[in-house]
C-alpha cells in the first residue's frame, strides 16, 4: 500500500425530520467497510472515521473532509471517501449545466429545516483540493442519483430520495460558488465507484450469511477486497463488483471512472489490453460472456479465459467456442469442465467468420510468423498477410538499414525504424494493429441509426472565424455548441483522431458522457483546434462525434500515439452492447452491423468533422 490511507466512512439509515425514506444497509455499510480497511488492510484507527447516523450530517461529514482527508493529507498518501445512504438532486448553482440540476449526497440532517444536501460540484472541490496535497483520491458512492422506486418490507430498498425544489442557499456552501464551478470543471485523477448511472436505481441486497441487509456495491465491493493484493486494480475490483450487481439487477450498472489500472490503494498502474467479461457459468464446461452478436461474435469464435484481473499474457484457463449469441451475450463451449469465477476476462481469438482484416504485405519469415501468432498463439485478427502483388495491400513492411519500418499503400513512412530480432518484428506486429485500429474507429458509421438521432445534434458556432488558442504555438481553434434539437435526452462523447495515429477523448472532460437535454444546448462548448506545427506536415485533425441514445463508456476507443504505451488508452467498459460493438470493432478489423443487433444499433450514431474545414 502506498502512503498514508486516510480514509473517511459514511452510512445512514434513518434520516432527520422524518422526510426521507428510512434505508436498511447504509450503516452496515459503513461498518463493514470500516472494518475491511482496519483489520485487513491495516489503516490506522485514528486514520479510518466512521461517520454513521445522526453523527453524518452536512456539516460533520464536510468538517471530517477538511480536517482529517486533506488537511492531514501529503504526497502520494491515500484518500477513501466512502459513502452509503441516499443519493438524489437539486437546482444547479450552475446556469449551463444541460438538466439544470446537480447530483448530490443526502446527509443526515440534509432534509431538515435550513439544510442542504452536499451537491456534486462541492464534492470535486474537497477531491481538487485533495489532489493538490498530492494525495491519490478514491471514491465509493452507493446511492442513486435519479430515478424512482417503491419500498416494502419484503423488498430491498433504493437508495434515492426525492429532489430539493429548492436552490441551495449559497452562504452554506464549502466554497464560493465561482470556485465550485471552476473545480467541477477542472480535470482531475481521481477514480470514482459509482453505484449507478444517474438514471438509474441503486439496490440494496440481503446478505443471508450476516442476516442482513447491505447496498449491493457495497457488499461485493467488501467481497472483492477480502482477500487484497496489492496488484489488484480499480478495473479488476470493478469487474468483480459490476458483473455480480448487473446479475442480480440487470437495471443497475455501477460505473468505474478515472483511470481503472491504478493499484487500489497502490502505487503506479497495471494496464491490460480490452476484454471480455464472464457473466455467468451455465454448465461445468459452459458461460456466458458480456458481448455477442453486436461484437461480430458467431457461432465457431473462439475465446481465452482467463482469471479475474488478468494482465491476459501466458496461458489461458481454458480455452472456448461459441455456440449461440444474442445481440448482447453470448454462451461458448469450454474445452474443459471447470469453475470460472464471475468477472474472469475473457480474450477474443477469432470471430466466427471472415472479417474485413486489413492487408499487410511482409517479406520478413519473422514478421509474417508474429502476426501468425499474435493472440494467444493465434493468427492477429486485425491483419491478413498478403502478397505484395496480389490486389493493393494496405501496409508494407520493408526491411531496410535501419529495420523493420511500415508504409502505407502510398508508399509513406508509417512507422517502424525497429530491429530485426524477434523482439522487433513483435513490436511491428503491435504498431500494425494499432494503425489497423486507428482506421477502424476512423472509418466506424452506423448506418441503421435511428433518424431521431441522425437529426439530434446540431452544431453552433461560437464567434465568426475561428479563434487562436496556445502560447508560442498559436493554433486555430472552432469553438461549437452542441444543441439538442430533437425531444429526447440525447448522450454525446467526442474523440480527437489526431496525425500521430492518437485517439483522445476531448468531452466530456470526466465521466462517460455529456448529458443534452431535449430543446437544450450542452453546458460547455467543444473547442476543435488544427494540428500542431509538428503534426501539420503528417495530416488532418479529426473529431469523431458520437450520438447516443443510452449513456455508456466508449474510453476503450483512445488510443496513444503510435509507438506509445499500448495500453494507455484501455479503461473499464460499462455493460452496455455499443461499448462491446465499438471493443469489437476496435479490436477486430470493420465487422459489418450483425442483423440480430438491428434495435441496438439504432441507439448511437456518429459523424466526423475535420479542422481547419467548415462544419457541415
Amino acid at each position: 500500500m502506498a502512503g498514508r490511507l486516510l480514509a473517511l466512512v459514511v452510512g445512514i439509515d434513518d434520516y432527520a425530520g422524518g422526510a426521507v425514506p428510512a434505508l436498511r444497509g447504509a450503516i452496515a455499510d459503513a461498518a463493514a467497510v470500516h472494518a475491511l480497511l482496519v483489520r485487513q488492510l491495516g489503516a490506522a484507527p485514528a486514520d479510518a472515521v466512521l461517520l454513521t447516523g445522526a453523527a453524518a450530517t452536512r456539516q460533520g461529514i464536510l468538517d471530517a473532509w477538511r480536517s482529517h482527508l486533506i488537511a492531514q493529507a501529503g504526497q502520494d498518501d491515500q484518500i477513501f471517501f466512502h459513502f452509503s445512504g441516499h443519493g438524489s438532486q437539486t437546482p444547479s448553482i450552475d446556469p449551463d449545466e444541460a438538466d439544470g440540476l446537480d447530483e448530490t449526497l443526502v446527509a443526515y440532517d440534509s432534509r431538515a429545516t435550513g439544510g442542504n444536501d452536499i451537491l456534486d460540484k462541492e464534492l470535486a472541490w474537497l477531491i481538487d483540493e485533495a489532489e493538490q496535497r498530492g494525495a491519490q483520491v478514491s471514491i465509493v458512492l452507493d446511492c442513486c442519483h435519479a430515478g424512482s422506486g417503491t419500498r416494502s418490507r419484503a423488498q430491498a430498498a433504493v437508495r434515492l430520495t426525492t429532489p430539493r425544489p429548492d436552490r441551495p442557499d449559497p452562504q452554506k456552501l464549502v466554497a464560493p460558488e465561482e470556485a465550485l464551478l471552476r473545480a467541477a470543471s477542472t480535470p482531475t485523477r481521481h477514480i470514482v465507484l459509482a453505484a449507478a448511472h444517474d438514471f438509474e436505481l441503486a439496490n440494496e441486497y440481503f446478505a443471508a450469511e450476516e442476516n442482513t441487509w447491505r447496498g449491493a456495491v457495497t457488499y461485493f465491493f467488501v467481497e472483492a477486497l477480502r482477500m487484497y493484493l496489492p496488484e489488484l486494480t480499480w478495473s479488476g475490483a470493478y469487474d468483480y463488483v459490476a458483473t455480480r450487481v448487473h446479475a442480480l439487477y440487470p437495471r443497475q450498472s455501477p460505473l468505474l471512472g478515472g483511470d481503472g489500472a491504478m493499484r487500489v490503494f497502490g502505487a503506479g498502474v497495471k494496464r491490460t489490453a480490452g476484454y471480455l467479461r464472464v457473466t455467468a457459468q451455465l454448465a461445468p464446461d459452459k458461460i456466458q460472456v458480456d458481448g455477442g452478436a453486436t461484437i461480430g461474435l458467431n457461432p465457431s469464435a473462439e475465446l481465452a479465459v482467463f482469471t479475474p484481473s488478468s494482465d491476459l499474457k501466458g496461458t489461458p484457463r481454458a480455452t472456448g467456442t461459441v455456440t449461440a449469441v444474442d445481440p448482447a451475450t453470448a454462451e461458448a463451449r469450454l474445452n474443459r469442465e471447470m469453475t470460472v469465477e464471475l468477472g474472469s476476462r475473457v480474450q477474443i481469438l477469432s470471430y466466427g467468420f471472415a472479417g474485413q482484416a486489413h492487408t499487410v504485405a511482409v517479406a520478413a519469415l519473422e514478421v509474417a510468423a508474429a502476426i501468425g501468432v499474435a493472440r494467444a498463439g493465434k493468427p492477429s485478427p486485425l491483419l491478413r498477410v498478403v502478397d505484395e502483388s496480389d490486389g493493393a495491400p494496405e501496409f508494407f513492411v520493408r526491411t531496410t538499414s535501419a529495420g523493420y519500418q511500415i508504409e502505407d499503400a502510398a508508399g509513406a513512412h508509417a512507422g517502424g525504424a525497429l530491429p530485426t530480432t524477434p523482439d522487433g518484428a513483435a513490436e511491428i506486429v503491435r504498431m500494425l494493429e494499432h494503425l489497423a485500429i486507428f482506421r477502424n474507429v476512423q472509418a466506424l458509421q452506423n448506418p441503421r441509426a435511428s433518424l431521431s438521432l441522425r437529426n439530434a445534434i446540431q452544431l453552433v458556432t461560437e464567434g465568426a472565424a475561428p479563434a487562436k488558442v496556445g502560447g508560442s504555438d498559436a493554433r486555430p481553434a472552432l469553438r461549437l455548441r452542441l444543441q439538442n434539437v430533437s425531444g429526447s435526452r440525447v448522450f454525446v462523447v467526442v474523440f480527437r483522431l489526431a496525425p500521430d495515429y492518437s485517439i483522445t477523448k476531448v468531452k466530456p472532460d470526466d465521466g462517460f458522457t455529456l448529458t443534452v437535454e431535449p430543446g437544450r444546448a450542452a453546458a460547455a462548448p467543444i473547442t476543435l483546434t488544427a494540428p500542431a506545427l509538428d503534426e501539420a506536415a503528417e495530416g488532418r485533425v479529426a473529431y469523431k462525434f458520437f450520438v447516443l441514445g443510452q449513456s455508456m463508456n466508449l474510453n476503450v476507443l483512445e488510443l496513444p500515439p503510435l509507438g506509445g504505451d499500448p495500453l494507455a488508452g484501455a479503461a473499464a467498459r460499462a455493460n452496455s452492447p455499443l461499448a462491446d460493438l465499438l471493443e469489437g470493432v476496435r479490436r477486430s478489423g470493420t465487422l459489418p452491423i450483425r442483423p440480430a443487433a438491428a434495435s441496438r444499433d439504432e441507439l448511437w450514431h456518429t459523424f466526423t468533422v475535420e479542422f481547419p474545414s467548415t462544419h457541415s
